[in-house]
Protein backbone atom coordinates (compact mmCIF):
# COMPACT_ATOMS: atom_id res chain seq x y z
CA UNK A 1 0.00 0.00 0.00
CA UNK A 2 1.55 3.39 -0.81
CA UNK A 3 1.76 6.16 1.88
CA UNK A 4 0.52 9.49 1.90
CA UNK A 5 3.06 11.87 2.40
CA UNK A 6 2.74 15.73 3.03
CA UNK A 7 4.06 18.38 1.91
CA UNK A 8 3.69 21.70 4.04
CA UNK A 9 4.55 24.13 1.46
CA UNK A 10 4.88 28.39 2.16
CA UNK A 11 2.69 30.84 -0.13
CA UNK A 12 -1.00 30.46 -1.28
CA UNK A 13 -1.92 32.85 1.05
CA UNK A 14 -5.42 32.44 2.84
CA UNK A 15 -7.73 32.80 0.00
CA UNK A 16 -9.02 29.08 -2.09
CA UNK A 17 -7.85 30.42 -4.95
CA UNK A 18 -4.74 31.29 -4.64
CA UNK A 19 -4.14 27.91 -2.20
CA UNK A 20 -5.17 25.85 -5.38
CA UNK A 21 -3.01 27.95 -7.65
CA UNK A 22 -0.30 27.21 -4.96
CA UNK A 23 -0.95 23.72 -4.88
CA UNK A 24 -0.99 23.49 -9.06
CA UNK A 25 2.09 25.73 -9.30
CA UNK A 26 4.19 23.35 -7.44
CA UNK A 27 2.63 19.92 -8.56
CA UNK A 28 3.27 21.37 -12.25
CA UNK A 29 7.14 22.49 -11.02
CA UNK A 30 7.88 19.09 -10.06
CA UNK A 31 5.93 16.91 -12.28
CA UNK A 32 7.71 18.70 -15.29
CA UNK A 33 11.25 17.58 -13.76
CA UNK A 34 9.54 13.88 -14.39
CA UNK A 35 8.41 12.81 -11.04
CA UNK A 36 4.80 11.80 -11.45
CA UNK A 37 5.21 8.90 -9.48
CA UNK A 38 3.74 8.45 -5.94
CA UNK A 39 4.19 12.26 -5.08
CA UNK A 40 3.06 13.94 -1.20
CA UNK A 41 0.15 15.88 -1.29
CA UNK A 42 0.72 19.43 -1.56
CA UNK A 43 -0.72 21.72 1.39
CA UNK A 44 -0.61 25.54 0.67
CA UNK A 45 -0.05 26.94 4.28
CA UNK A 46 -0.23 30.64 3.54
CA UNK A 47 2.53 32.06 5.85
CA UNK A 48 5.67 30.38 7.03
CA UNK A 49 5.05 29.76 10.43
CA UNK A 50 1.34 27.96 9.46
CA UNK A 51 3.41 25.82 7.02
CA UNK A 52 5.81 25.10 10.45
CA UNK A 53 2.97 24.38 12.58
CA UNK A 54 1.13 22.28 10.38
CA UNK A 55 4.34 20.14 9.61
CA UNK A 56 5.02 19.37 13.72
CA UNK A 57 1.65 18.49 13.92
CA UNK A 58 1.39 15.90 11.49
CA UNK A 59 4.80 14.62 12.73
CA UNK A 60 3.73 14.48 15.98
CA UNK A 61 0.56 12.41 14.67
CA UNK A 62 2.93 10.33 13.30
CA UNK A 63 2.48 10.96 9.38
CA UNK A 64 5.13 11.48 6.97
CA UNK A 65 5.74 15.16 6.32
CA UNK A 66 8.07 17.62 4.65
CA UNK A 67 8.32 21.02 5.08
CA UNK A 68 9.53 24.04 2.61
CA UNK A 69 9.94 27.69 2.80
CA UNK A 70 11.74 30.33 2.27
CA UNK A 71 15.12 30.62 4.28
CA UNK A 72 14.68 34.24 4.09
CA UNK A 73 17.98 34.98 3.68
CA UNK A 74 21.34 33.46 3.14
CA UNK A 75 22.06 30.12 4.85
CA UNK A 76 23.05 30.01 7.85
CA UNK A 77 27.20 28.89 7.92
CA UNK A 78 27.66 25.53 8.86
CA UNK A 79 24.63 24.46 7.07
CA UNK A 80 25.48 23.34 4.09
CA UNK A 81 29.02 20.71 4.76
CA UNK A 82 29.61 17.65 3.29
CA UNK A 83 26.43 16.73 0.15
CA UNK A 84 23.43 17.83 -0.11
CA UNK A 85 21.94 15.38 2.03
CA UNK A 86 23.61 15.89 4.64
CA UNK A 87 22.93 19.60 4.94
CA UNK A 88 20.95 20.90 8.06
CA UNK A 89 18.39 22.92 7.00
CA UNK A 90 16.78 22.67 10.74
CA UNK A 91 19.73 24.64 12.22
CA UNK A 92 19.27 27.21 9.92
CA UNK A 93 15.87 27.92 10.64
CA UNK A 94 16.57 27.62 14.30
CA UNK A 95 19.85 30.23 14.05
CA UNK A 96 19.78 31.68 10.43
CA UNK A 97 16.22 32.86 9.80
CA UNK A 98 15.52 34.18 12.65
CA UNK A 99 12.34 31.71 13.19
CA UNK A 100 13.56 30.16 15.99
CA UNK A 101 12.25 26.85 15.09
CA UNK A 102 12.88 23.54 16.95
CA UNK A 103 13.15 20.54 14.69
CA UNK A 104 9.71 18.39 15.69
CA UNK A 105 9.80 14.60 17.20
CA UNK A 106 11.72 12.61 15.29
CA UNK A 107 11.83 14.31 12.25
CA UNK A 108 15.26 14.35 9.87
CA UNK A 109 16.96 17.24 8.05
CA UNK A 110 15.73 15.59 5.03
CA UNK A 111 12.11 16.70 5.79
CA UNK A 112 12.91 20.10 5.71
CA UNK A 113 13.92 22.19 2.56
CA UNK A 114 14.77 25.64 1.59
CA UNK A 115 13.72 27.46 -1.19
CA UNK A 116 16.66 30.02 -1.18
CA UNK A 117 16.32 32.94 -0.55
CA UNK A 118 13.00 32.49 -1.70
CA UNK A 119 10.52 31.19 -4.69
CA UNK A 120 11.44 33.79 -6.95
CA UNK A 121 14.84 33.62 -7.30
CA UNK A 122 14.41 29.55 -8.41
CA UNK A 123 12.68 31.97 -11.54
CA UNK A 124 16.41 33.32 -12.51
CA UNK A 125 17.12 30.10 -13.98
CA UNK A 126 15.01 30.05 -17.25
CA UNK A 127 14.97 34.01 -18.10
CA UNK A 128 13.21 32.46 -21.56
CA UNK A 129 10.58 31.64 -19.62
CA UNK A 130 9.80 35.24 -18.08
CA UNK A 131 9.91 36.84 -21.85
CA UNK A 132 7.21 34.85 -23.40
CA UNK A 133 5.22 35.30 -20.23
CA UNK A 134 5.38 39.07 -19.77
CA UNK A 135 5.63 39.92 -23.43
CA UNK A 136 7.62 42.28 -25.41
CA UNK A 137 8.45 45.27 -22.87
CA UNK A 138 9.75 42.87 -20.68
CA UNK A 139 13.42 44.36 -19.82
CA UNK A 140 15.69 41.22 -18.80
CA UNK A 141 18.20 43.74 -17.99
CA UNK A 142 16.66 44.88 -14.91
CA UNK A 143 16.89 41.28 -13.32
CA UNK A 144 19.59 40.28 -11.43
CA UNK A 145 23.08 39.89 -12.91
CA UNK A 146 22.72 36.08 -15.00
CA UNK A 147 26.47 35.84 -13.76
CA UNK A 148 25.28 35.60 -10.17
CA UNK A 149 23.26 32.02 -9.27
CA UNK A 150 20.17 32.42 -8.34
CA UNK A 151 20.85 31.25 -4.84
CA UNK A 152 22.86 33.77 -4.03
CA UNK A 153 20.05 36.62 -4.93
CA UNK A 154 18.96 38.45 -1.70
CA UNK A 155 14.67 38.24 -1.36
CA UNK A 156 14.69 41.66 -1.58
CA UNK A 157 16.78 41.89 -4.63
CA UNK A 158 15.05 39.48 -6.54
CA UNK A 159 11.09 41.24 -5.33
CA UNK A 160 12.71 44.30 -6.52
CA UNK A 161 14.31 43.44 -9.87
CA UNK A 162 10.68 41.48 -10.89
CA UNK A 163 8.82 44.37 -10.19
CA UNK A 164 11.34 47.02 -12.20
CA UNK A 165 12.02 44.40 -15.17
CA UNK A 166 7.93 43.81 -15.50
CA UNK A 167 6.49 47.33 -15.03
CA UNK A 168 4.92 48.49 -18.23
CA UNK A 169 4.31 45.13 -19.61
CA UNK A 170 0.95 44.80 -21.23
CA UNK A 171 0.51 40.85 -21.35
CA UNK A 172 0.44 39.96 -17.99
CA UNK A 173 1.35 43.23 -16.56
CA UNK A 174 3.91 43.62 -13.05
CA UNK A 175 5.01 40.67 -11.65
CA UNK A 176 2.61 40.51 -8.15
CA UNK A 177 3.44 37.49 -5.81
CA UNK A 178 -0.10 36.26 -5.63
CA UNK A 179 -0.84 36.85 -8.91
CA UNK A 180 1.65 35.89 -11.06
CA UNK A 181 3.94 33.84 -8.82
CA UNK A 182 2.26 30.22 -9.03
CA UNK A 183 1.27 30.53 -12.74
CA UNK A 184 5.39 31.05 -13.46
CA UNK A 185 6.65 28.17 -11.06
CA UNK A 186 4.37 26.06 -12.95
CA UNK A 187 5.91 27.34 -16.12
CA UNK A 188 9.51 27.22 -15.69
CA UNK A 189 11.97 24.73 -17.06
CA UNK A 190 12.66 22.80 -13.83
CA UNK A 191 15.37 21.27 -14.78
CA UNK A 192 17.06 24.31 -15.25
CA UNK A 193 16.25 25.36 -11.79
CA UNK A 194 17.13 21.90 -10.39
CA UNK A 195 20.84 22.82 -12.43
CA UNK A 196 21.43 26.00 -11.23
CA UNK A 197 20.04 26.22 -7.71
CA UNK A 198 21.76 23.07 -5.35
CA UNK A 199 19.05 23.07 -3.15
CA UNK A 200 15.86 23.28 -5.22
CA UNK A 201 17.87 19.59 -6.10
CA UNK A 202 18.21 18.82 -2.94
CA UNK A 203 14.23 19.41 -2.91
CA UNK A 204 13.58 16.70 -5.60
CA UNK A 205 16.07 14.33 -4.65
CA UNK A 206 14.38 14.60 -1.17
CA UNK A 207 10.77 13.58 -2.52
CA UNK A 208 12.55 11.00 -4.78
CA UNK A 209 14.58 9.38 -2.39
CA UNK A 210 11.29 8.90 -0.08
CA UNK A 211 8.32 8.50 -2.06
CA UNK A 212 9.15 7.83 -5.52
CA UNK A 213 7.64 5.09 -7.17
CA UNK A 214 7.54 3.74 -11.08
CA UNK A 215 7.67 6.49 -13.23
CA UNK A 216 5.29 6.61 -16.03
CA UNK A 217 7.90 6.74 -18.51
CA UNK A 218 11.49 7.61 -18.56
CA UNK A 219 12.19 11.38 -19.39
CA UNK A 220 14.03 10.29 -22.31
CA UNK A 221 10.75 8.50 -23.88
CA UNK A 222 8.01 10.90 -22.55
CA UNK A 223 8.44 14.66 -24.08
CA UNK A 224 7.86 17.44 -21.27
CA UNK A 225 4.73 18.61 -23.40
CA UNK A 226 3.08 15.34 -23.31
CA UNK A 227 3.76 15.28 -19.09
CA UNK A 228 2.01 18.90 -19.66
CA UNK A 229 -0.99 17.73 -21.23
CA UNK A 230 -1.84 14.42 -19.12
CA UNK A 231 -2.02 17.23 -16.06
CA UNK A 232 -3.78 19.14 -18.37
CA UNK A 233 -6.21 17.10 -18.62
CA UNK A 234 -6.52 15.66 -15.20
CA UNK A 235 -5.78 12.42 -15.73
CA UNK A 236 -2.28 12.04 -14.15
CA UNK A 237 -3.51 12.39 -10.71
CA UNK A 238 -6.13 9.93 -11.11
CA UNK A 239 -3.95 7.12 -12.51
CA UNK A 240 -0.30 8.21 -9.90
CA UNK A 241 -2.59 7.87 -6.80
CA UNK A 242 -4.55 4.65 -8.25
CA UNK A 243 -0.80 3.27 -9.10
CA UNK A 244 -1.99 1.67 -12.84
CA UNK A 245 0.34 3.65 -15.07
CA UNK A 246 -0.17 1.24 -17.54
CA UNK A 247 -3.78 1.53 -18.12
CA UNK A 248 -3.42 5.19 -18.98
CA UNK A 249 -3.50 4.91 -22.93
CA UNK A 250 -6.55 2.61 -22.92
CA UNK A 251 -8.51 5.27 -20.76
CA UNK A 252 -7.11 7.78 -22.88
CA UNK A 253 -8.28 6.08 -26.07
CA UNK A 254 -11.35 5.23 -24.50
CA UNK A 255 -12.43 8.69 -24.19
CA UNK A 256 -10.95 10.48 -26.82
CA UNK A 257 -10.55 10.76 -30.28
CA UNK A 258 -8.39 12.02 -33.72
CA UNK A 259 -5.26 13.23 -32.70
CA UNK A 260 -5.28 11.94 -28.47
CA UNK A 261 -6.05 8.88 -29.91
CA UNK A 262 -2.91 8.72 -31.78
CA UNK A 263 -0.98 9.94 -28.31
CA UNK A 264 -2.63 7.16 -26.54
CA UNK A 265 -0.97 4.58 -29.01
CA UNK A 266 2.32 6.05 -29.21
CA UNK A 267 2.34 6.66 -25.57
CA UNK A 268 1.45 2.57 -25.23
CA UNK A 269 4.50 2.34 -27.55
CA UNK A 270 6.47 4.03 -25.47
CA UNK A 271 5.47 2.03 -21.89
CA UNK A 272 6.06 -0.89 -23.38
CA UNK A 273 9.04 0.32 -24.74
CA UNK A 274 10.03 1.08 -21.10
CA UNK A 275 9.07 -2.57 -19.82
CA UNK A 276 11.25 -4.30 -22.17
CA UNK A 277 14.14 -1.94 -21.04
CA UNK A 278 14.11 -0.11 -18.21
CA UNK A 279 13.78 -0.80 -14.95
CA UNK A 280 11.42 1.30 -12.65
CA UNK A 281 13.07 4.09 -10.93
CA UNK A 282 12.86 1.85 -7.71
CA UNK A 283 14.78 -0.97 -8.54
CA UNK A 284 17.44 0.91 -10.05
Amino acid sequence: MVTEALLFVEGGGVHRDTKAKCRKGFRDFIENAGMIGNMPRIVPCGSRNIAFEKCREAVLDGKEAVLLVDSEGPVQAGCERGAPMDWTPWIHLKYGSGDGWDRPGSVSEVDCNLMVECMECWFFADRETHKKFFGKKFMEGALPSDKKPPESVGKDEALAGLEKATRGCVQNGSYSKGKHSFELLAAIDSSKVFAACPWASRFLNCLEKRWAQERLVDEALLPMRWRGWLARWGWTGVFLDAGRFSELPKRIAATCSGVVRQFAARLEHLLERQVQERKPLHER
